[in-house]
Protein backbone atom coordinates (compact mmCIF):
# COMPACT_ATOMS: atom_id res chain seq x y z
CA UNK A 1 0.00 0.00 0.00
CA UNK A 2 1.24 3.37 -1.25
CA UNK A 3 -0.76 5.39 1.70
CA UNK A 4 1.91 5.06 3.73
CA UNK A 5 4.79 4.72 1.98
CA UNK A 6 7.56 7.42 3.03
CA UNK A 7 10.58 7.55 0.27
CA UNK A 8 13.84 7.33 1.86
CA UNK A 9 17.16 8.61 -0.47
CA UNK A 10 19.36 5.42 -1.41
CA UNK A 11 23.31 6.08 -1.58
CA UNK A 12 25.57 4.01 -3.90
CA UNK A 13 27.63 1.49 -2.00
CA UNK A 14 30.91 0.88 -3.90
CA UNK A 15 33.27 -2.32 -2.78
CA UNK A 16 36.55 -0.55 -2.12
CA UNK A 17 39.81 -2.64 -1.05
CA UNK A 18 37.32 -5.12 0.57
CA UNK A 19 35.07 -2.62 2.00
CA UNK A 20 32.30 -0.72 1.37
CA UNK A 21 31.81 3.18 1.05
CA UNK A 22 29.30 5.67 0.06
CA UNK A 23 29.78 7.12 -3.15
CA UNK A 24 30.48 10.60 -4.09
CA UNK A 25 28.53 10.69 -6.80
CA UNK A 26 25.00 9.72 -6.44
CA UNK A 27 22.55 7.86 -8.58
CA UNK A 28 20.60 9.61 -11.57
CA UNK A 29 17.24 8.20 -11.70
CA UNK A 30 14.91 8.52 -14.70
CA UNK A 31 11.47 7.31 -14.41
CA UNK A 32 9.80 7.64 -17.88
CA UNK A 33 5.83 7.01 -17.60
CA UNK A 34 5.21 5.92 -21.37
CA UNK A 35 8.51 4.30 -22.63
CA UNK A 36 7.35 4.36 -26.62
CA UNK A 37 8.05 8.07 -25.57
CA UNK A 38 11.49 7.62 -25.56
CA UNK A 39 14.33 9.28 -27.59
CA UNK A 40 16.03 6.84 -30.18
CA UNK A 41 18.97 7.42 -28.61
CA UNK A 42 18.06 5.81 -25.00
CA UNK A 43 16.05 3.60 -26.93
CA UNK A 44 19.05 2.55 -28.54
CA UNK A 45 21.40 2.76 -24.78
CA UNK A 46 18.72 0.32 -23.65
CA UNK A 47 19.36 -2.11 -26.28
CA UNK A 48 22.91 -2.43 -26.10
CA UNK A 49 22.81 -2.90 -22.10
CA UNK A 50 20.24 -5.22 -22.32
CA UNK A 51 21.58 -7.17 -25.15
CA UNK A 52 24.89 -6.97 -23.27
CA UNK A 53 23.93 -8.14 -19.81
CA UNK A 54 22.38 -10.88 -21.49
CA UNK A 55 25.33 -12.36 -22.85
CA UNK A 56 27.12 -12.16 -19.77
CA UNK A 57 24.08 -14.14 -18.19
CA UNK A 58 24.49 -16.65 -21.03
CA UNK A 59 28.03 -16.84 -20.87
CA UNK A 60 28.01 -17.66 -16.88
CA UNK A 61 25.00 -19.95 -17.36
CA UNK A 62 26.81 -21.97 -20.25
CA UNK A 63 30.05 -22.33 -17.60
CA UNK A 64 27.40 -23.56 -14.97
CA UNK A 65 25.68 -25.95 -17.29
CA UNK A 66 29.19 -27.68 -18.32
CA UNK A 67 30.04 -28.27 -13.99
CA UNK A 68 26.16 -29.52 -13.65
CA UNK A 69 26.74 -32.19 -16.63
CA UNK A 70 30.02 -33.23 -14.76
CA UNK A 71 27.98 -33.31 -11.75
CA UNK A 72 25.21 -34.95 -12.36
CA UNK A 73 27.47 -37.96 -14.31
CA UNK A 74 29.46 -37.97 -10.92
CA UNK A 75 26.16 -39.09 -8.99
CA UNK A 76 23.77 -36.62 -8.90
CA UNK A 77 20.53 -38.63 -8.96
CA UNK A 78 18.81 -36.20 -10.04
CA UNK A 79 19.03 -33.30 -12.91
CA UNK A 80 16.98 -30.69 -10.73
CA UNK A 81 18.89 -31.74 -7.37
CA UNK A 82 22.08 -30.32 -9.57
CA UNK A 83 20.40 -26.65 -9.51
CA UNK A 84 22.41 -24.48 -6.77
CA UNK A 85 20.92 -20.58 -5.72
CA UNK A 86 23.38 -19.43 -8.90
CA UNK A 87 22.01 -21.62 -11.16
CA UNK A 88 18.27 -20.37 -10.47
CA UNK A 89 19.84 -16.65 -10.39
CA UNK A 90 21.25 -17.40 -13.93
CA UNK A 91 18.23 -18.52 -15.04
CA UNK A 92 15.86 -16.00 -13.55
CA UNK A 93 18.40 -13.16 -14.98
CA UNK A 94 17.69 -14.20 -18.31
CA UNK A 95 14.09 -14.41 -18.18
CA UNK A 96 13.74 -10.95 -16.56
CA UNK A 97 16.19 -9.11 -19.92
CA UNK A 98 13.86 -11.09 -22.02
CA UNK A 99 10.98 -9.41 -20.51
CA UNK A 100 12.49 -6.36 -20.97
CA UNK A 101 13.93 -6.99 -24.67
CA UNK A 102 10.28 -8.11 -25.54
CA UNK A 103 8.78 -5.03 -23.75
CA UNK A 104 10.74 -2.50 -26.44
CA UNK A 105 10.36 -4.68 -29.69
CA UNK A 106 6.61 -4.62 -28.84
CA UNK A 107 6.51 -0.69 -28.97
CA UNK A 108 4.82 1.39 -29.24
CA UNK A 109 1.90 -1.39 -28.18
CA UNK A 110 2.99 -2.09 -24.68
CA UNK A 111 3.27 1.39 -23.38
CA UNK A 112 4.71 0.39 -20.25
CA UNK A 113 6.75 2.28 -17.41
CA UNK A 114 10.58 2.03 -16.68
CA UNK A 115 12.82 3.12 -14.38
CA UNK A 116 16.37 3.99 -15.84
CA UNK A 117 19.48 3.76 -12.57
CA UNK A 118 22.49 5.04 -13.63
CA UNK A 119 25.81 6.22 -11.98
CA UNK A 120 28.74 8.03 -13.10
CA UNK A 121 26.63 7.69 -16.65
CA UNK A 122 26.19 4.62 -16.62
CA UNK A 123 23.15 2.12 -16.72
CA UNK A 124 23.46 0.00 -13.60
CA UNK A 125 19.91 -1.18 -13.03
CA UNK A 126 16.78 -1.05 -14.65
CA UNK A 127 13.17 -1.80 -13.59
CA UNK A 128 9.65 -1.99 -15.52
CA UNK A 129 6.00 -1.83 -14.52
CA UNK A 130 2.91 -2.22 -16.64
CA UNK A 131 0.89 0.61 -17.82
CA UNK A 132 -1.78 1.55 -14.80
CA UNK A 133 -4.99 1.18 -16.49
CA UNK A 134 -5.19 -2.92 -16.83
CA UNK A 135 -9.16 -3.50 -16.76
CA UNK A 136 -8.66 -7.37 -15.38
CA UNK A 137 -6.31 -5.80 -12.81
CA UNK A 138 -7.34 -8.29 -9.93
CA UNK A 139 -5.57 -6.18 -7.15
CA UNK A 140 -8.26 -3.27 -8.39
CA UNK A 141 -8.23 0.00 -9.36
CA UNK A 142 -5.09 2.29 -8.61
CA UNK A 143 -2.90 -0.83 -8.44
CA UNK A 144 0.55 -1.57 -10.60
CA UNK A 145 2.47 -4.53 -11.29
CA UNK A 146 6.27 -4.17 -11.24
CA UNK A 147 6.92 -6.84 -13.59
CA UNK A 148 10.59 -6.61 -14.08
CA UNK A 149 13.59 -5.26 -12.29
CA UNK A 150 17.73 -6.27 -13.17
CA UNK A 151 20.80 -5.05 -12.24
CA UNK A 152 24.43 -5.35 -13.79
CA UNK A 153 24.89 -8.80 -13.46
CA UNK A 154 28.32 -8.55 -12.73
CA UNK A 155 27.31 -6.89 -9.54
CA UNK A 156 24.31 -9.70 -8.84
CA UNK A 157 26.91 -12.72 -9.48
CA UNK A 158 29.97 -11.26 -8.27
CA UNK A 159 29.03 -8.89 -5.48
CA UNK A 160 32.70 -9.36 -3.22
CA UNK A 161 34.26 -7.99 -7.08
CA UNK A 162 36.08 -4.78 -6.75
CA UNK A 163 33.43 -1.90 -7.70
CA UNK A 164 30.57 -3.74 -7.31
CA UNK A 165 27.60 -1.34 -6.38
CA UNK A 166 25.01 -1.84 -4.20
CA UNK A 167 21.73 0.42 -3.62
CA UNK A 168 20.30 0.89 -7.35
CA UNK A 169 17.65 -1.75 -7.35
CA UNK A 170 16.52 0.14 -4.17
CA UNK A 171 16.87 3.39 -5.25
CA UNK A 172 14.91 2.40 -8.55
CA UNK A 173 11.88 0.81 -6.43
CA UNK A 174 12.00 3.63 -3.69
CA UNK A 175 11.66 6.35 -6.69
CA UNK A 176 8.88 4.75 -9.02
CA UNK A 177 6.79 4.32 -5.55
CA UNK A 178 7.09 7.75 -4.84
CA UNK A 179 6.38 8.72 -8.39
CA UNK A 180 3.08 6.25 -8.25
CA UNK A 181 2.04 7.33 -5.12
CA UNK A 182 2.00 11.40 -6.76
CA UNK A 183 0.36 10.17 -9.23
CA UNK A 184 -2.74 8.71 -6.82
CA UNK A 185 -1.88 5.11 -7.03
CA UNK A 186 -2.64 2.95 -4.06
CA UNK A 187 -0.80 -0.31 -4.15
CA UNK A 188 2.65 -1.99 -5.73
CA UNK A 189 2.74 -5.39 -6.55
CA UNK A 190 5.17 -8.00 -7.73
CA UNK A 191 5.32 -11.75 -7.97
CA UNK A 192 8.19 -13.27 -6.02
CA UNK A 193 10.67 -14.94 -8.05
CA UNK A 194 13.95 -15.27 -6.49
CA UNK A 195 14.80 -15.22 -2.52
CA UNK A 196 16.93 -12.37 -2.92
CA UNK A 197 14.12 -10.46 -5.15
CA UNK A 198 11.86 -11.16 -2.38
CA UNK A 199 14.31 -9.82 0.16
CA UNK A 200 14.62 -6.45 -1.30
CA UNK A 201 10.85 -6.49 -1.84
CA UNK A 202 10.12 -6.79 1.93
CA UNK A 203 12.99 -4.58 3.08
CA UNK A 204 11.25 -1.62 1.44
CA UNK A 205 7.77 -2.74 3.15
CA UNK A 206 5.99 -5.28 0.67
CA UNK A 207 3.86 -7.43 2.28
CA UNK A 208 4.34 -11.14 1.98
CA UNK A 209 1.08 -12.99 0.12
CA UNK A 210 1.99 -16.82 -0.63
CA UNK A 211 4.02 -16.15 -3.78
CA UNK A 212 3.46 -12.51 -4.59
CA UNK A 213 4.96 -9.50 -2.46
Amino acid sequence: LLANFVSQETYPRVLHNGEWTTSDTGFEIEIIDDISTITSDTLNELRTVLSEWSDIYKTYRRERNEQRENTFQAGCSIASQCLTPRDETLIVGLELIDIMRTDIACLPLEPNHWVIVRHNNQIISLLVADSEDIEDNRYGSGSVEISASVSHPNYVLNPENEGTIRGASTAAFMAFAQHMKAKGKTKLYSEVITQPSAKVKLNLCFSHKKDEL
